[in-house]
């Protein structure tokens, strides 16, 4: 796709020689004589990159200048200028300018100034779109939720967001807590910095430390150069800790000390480097208890505490099973081509009975398992792990306002399916076998294996 560039002068020769060149350059040009129209023309072509006369009789360089960062601070601006007004130039550059160039110019100085600038403009637009890619995976709709404690969760990071206060997030394992991390550092000031997730439990605590602070040259063996920690690539950004229980007590002492001074010195250094990070830490333990037992340090705990959010368990707000459900069932079906759908009621009553020890991460597994089991558009029971179906009591009734009659046909529509499909499991797939086992027929066999979608094993 070709960079459009708006080239704005009140004489025609030279627009007319200027777009040639360009042309030529594989630029797409639009030449604009009116500077009074400059507004308009913006507006309707959206031009990637201005070059601009500094003096004109209708309206100057300066003010086409504010008319740019009017419609796109983003947009570069060139400024042309005579020989003898450079300190025009200058003023424009102070002004937000991209750069200058002097009347009569240099071609090879034209172009050169025009690929930076090119650059410069498709760098800045790959972030605005990362950055989008950012809000579409980690924006508020993608935060699933109808519960109202998930809900107030949600509720509590967006209001921290755009703060630097330091967060607290609590949960269980597979509750989704470095996802509401990224929500938080996405809805902040720090989203166009980086985002640095790092796990407290993957590594010993010598190389945690030079992992988290760098080291500089010569600080043990084969510290050969320095280098930069996970606090100084994260510079501007969020780092998220994850695991915080974990840290060992020596590195909390540490960790404390960045908290509290928001300055640290790499491994084996003695300069002082600045910490500018917004920190976010997340565990699955009771630090309040880890503090009692000596465990834990109580001034990092309360540096750390002080805007605690708590994720609360999916089995805790089972109303967001099926939505959740539904998401995931939609994102596999995507990914893996798959016709699946929808989830048959037996099947979401067994989502909804089941505790999720595992949390959402557990959820989002079984629905990908399902996906590629299905062969058909609904997802049965059949397809779920036996962890879910499998039962102590013969039944698993929850009286919710429904008749006999109602739960008496659901209850059977799980049996029937539980019991054919085992059926022809252990027949391989063989109709007549398992019709004869069954006691039924062959057409209800084959009813049943259309209503349930069932799989012939063979």
């Amino acid at each position: 796709m070709e960079v459009k560039v708006m080239v704005i002068d009140d004489e025609p020769d030279f627009l007319r020689n200027i777009c040639r060149i360009l042309k030529r350059w594989h630029y797409e040009c639009i030449p604009v004589a009116d500077s009074l129209r400059v507004g308009e023309y913006i507006r309707a072509e959206q031009p990637d990159i201005v070059i601009t006369d500094l003096k004109m009789p209708q309206q100057d360089g300066f003010q086409v200048l504010q008319t740019v960062q009017a419609w796109n601070k983003e947009t570069p601006v060139i400024v042309l200028t005579a020989y003898g007004s450079i300190s025009s130039a200058v003023k424009a550059m102070k002004a937000g300018a991209y750069d200058y160039l002097t009347k009569p110019f240099n071609l090879d100085e034209l172009r050169l100034v025009l690929e930076r600038a090119a650059e410069q403009r498709r760098l800045k637009q790959e972030n605005q779109n990362l950055h989008l890619q950012l809000m579409e995976v980690y924006g508020e709709k993608n935060i699933i939720a109808v519960s109202e404690n998930m809900l107030a969760a949600i509720g509590l990071a967006k209001k921290v967001a755009c703060t630097e206060t330091t967060v607290l997030i609590t949960g269980e394992s597979g509750t989704g807590k470095e996802l509401l991390a990224r929500f938080i550092h996405t809805h902040s000031l720090r989203s166009k910095k980086p985002f640095i997730p790092f796990d407290c439990t993957t590594l010993p605590e010598n190389l945690m430390e030079t992992e988290l602070f760098g080291y500089q040259k010569g600080a043990f063996t084969g510290a050969v150069a320095n280098k930069p920690g996970i606090i100084e690539i994260a510079r501007g950004g969020t780092l998220f800790l994850d695991e915080i229980g974990e840290l060992p007590l020596n590195l909390q002492a540490k960790l404390l000390r960045v908290l509290q001074e928001h300055q640290y010195r790499r491994v084996g250094g003695n300069e002082f480097l600045p910490a500018d990070v917004r920190f976010i830490a997340a565990t699955n333990r009771n630090l309040e208890q880890m503090v009692a037992a000596g465990q834990f340090r109580a001034d990092l705990f309360y540096r750390l505490h002080v805007f605690p959010i708590k994720i609360p368990p999916l089995r805790e707000r089972p109303e967001d099973i099926p939505v959740l459900a539904t998401r995931f069932l939609q994102q596999f079906a995507r990914q893996y081509e798959k016709t699946a759908r929808t989830l048959s009621p037996p099947a979401q009553r067994l989502l909804e009975a089941y505790p999720w020890p595992g949390n959402v991460r557990e959820l989002q597994n079984v629905i990908e398992r399902a996906v590629l089991l299905a062969e058909g558009e609904i997802i049965y029971p059949a397809h779920l792990p036996s962890t879910l179906t499998r039962n102590d009591s013969p039944v698993n009734i929850e009286l919710a306002g429904e008749s006999f009659k109602e739960v008496k046909r659901k209850h059977l529509e799980i049996l029937e399916q539980e019991y054919f499909t085992r059926l022809l499991k252990k027949h391989r797939g063989n109709i007549t076998r398992a019709a004869v086992e069954a006691g039924v027929n062959r057409r209800t066999i084959h009813r049943l294996i259309k209503k349930y979608n069932l799989k012939l094993d063979t």
